[in-house]
């Protein structure tokens, strides 16, 4: 691959990495907040009221540690595993759009959509690697 590939490797993993990074650590100051979020979800009912805030600690964990390898393309398909890892409870359980109606369904729907995009990046960099410029690749 040419140099202006490499580059928008580079670039599309700092950007996939930064934005599980940004929401791991997003995730502690809104604390409270979610686990009141979550214990009003389809998760509640799966997990139970009390393993909220250990599921919370568990995606707090993996999204930061995950994002922050994904961007020093360090162990860059161990991480992508990491994040597809967080990623099946949203795309599976969260999104139950198809309960919804009007608005709530189109808005439901389009999250959705978003996770499962984000997951296609992910399976990407765990299959292609990670690019030139990167730990891994020295």
């Amino acid at each position: 691959m040419g140099k202006t590939h490499q580059w928008i490797i580079f670039i599309g993993r700092m950007l996939l990495g930064l934005s599980f990074l940004g929401a791991g650590l997003a995730k502690i100051g809104v604390w409270d907040q979610l686990v009141t979020q979550l214990g009003r979800s389809p998760l509640k009912e799966a997990i139970g009221t009390e393993m909220i805030p250990v599921y919370l600690v568990f995606t707090i964990l993996l999204e930061s540690v995950g994002g922050f390898l994904v961007c020093l393309g360090a162990k860059t398909r161990l991480a992508a595993i990491l994040l597809v890892v967080v990623m099946i409870v949203p795309v599976t359980m969260m999104h139950q759009f198809w309960h919804l109606s009007g608005q709530a369904f189109i808005q439901g729907y389009f999250r959705f959509l978003l996770d499962v995009k984000i997951l296609g990046g992910i399976l990407l960099l765990m299959a292609f690697g990670p690019g030139r410029f990167s730990v891994d690749r020295g």
